[in-house]
């Protein structure tokens, strides 16, 4: 195998080439998940409190885990805050309401207002919660029609921003 990596190297194969070819190369586990195997290789680094990714709120990934509906969307804990993701690298589409910290261990369920869905308002599902009751309140407002993650980033644009009224450009 070193044979074989170095002459693609001395070939002209960037970091990227090589590594999709040989996943041992691959900077982490993550990047090393066989095709298919994105989500569930996130879901199992972040469960077993892997420090090669994000991690977030330990009871509250368990919690999201537990839900099968929430399993085919890509774990991202970020700020303290827990999004599932339809899409495993940039550009992210969060359609899923996200966990918010409120304070004392509970969590605020919201869904924010995007580029990718300007006809929704952010708004609060539920304040207060446990982390188990965060996680069914989620599952149950799944978007109908949505996940599994893509793997990579999305594959559409956003829609373009309607023009701002009253602003001057120049």
């Amino acid at each position: 195998m070193v044979d074989a990596v170095l002459h693609a190297w001395r070939e002209g194969a960037s970091i990227g080439q090589l590594r999709c070819e040989w996943p041992l190369l691959a900077a982490s586990p993550l990047e090393a998940a066989p095709p298919g195997r994105v989500v569930s290789t996130a879901w199992r680094l972040t469960l077993e409190r892997s420090p090669v990714i994000r991690l977030g709120d330990a009871e509250l990934a368990e919690a999201l885990y537990a839900q099968p509906a929430l399993r085919v969307f890509f774990p991202f804990p970020s700020h303290g805050e827990f999004s599932l993701l339809s899409s495993t690298a940039d550009p992210f589409y969060e359609e899923v309401p996200r966990a918010v910290p409120s304070g004392d261990g509970l969590w605020n369920v919201v869904l924010l207002r995007s580029l990718w869905s300007p006809h929704i308002p952010s708004r609060v599902l539920g304040s207060r919660l446990g982390a188990r009751e965060a996680a069914a309140l989620i599952a149950a407002s799944v978007p109908a029609g949505s996940g599994p993650a893509v793997e990579g980033g999305w594959p559409q644009q956003p829609p373009a921003r309607p023009p701002v009224i009253g602003v001057i450009d120049g």
